[in-house]
């Protein structure tokens, strides 16, 4: 009997997905995909921004000392 069952479930053919399930599933992807893009520059423009606001905050502490030295 299992050979019987093991024969029907391969004539069983799955639905076809419609155009609209297609379009939906790689909408989907592609949001997806654009998100991790996404979160990559947003990390990439945070870290650039930390880097030049303690190159900003080391360039007025050498000035500062400067005008410190000059005075």
């Amino acid at each position: 009997s299992d050979i019987y069952a093991l024969d029907y479930s391969k004539s069983v053919r799955r639905p076809r997905k419609t155009a609209q399930q297609l379009r939906q599933e790689a909408a989907q992807r592609s949001a997806e995909k654009l998100e991790t893009q996404t979160r990559a520059v947003l990390a990439a423009a945070s870290a650039k921004r930390r880097s030049v606001a303690a190159n900003d905050m080391a360039s007025s502490r050498r000035d500062s000392e400067g005008r410190q030295q000059n005075a």
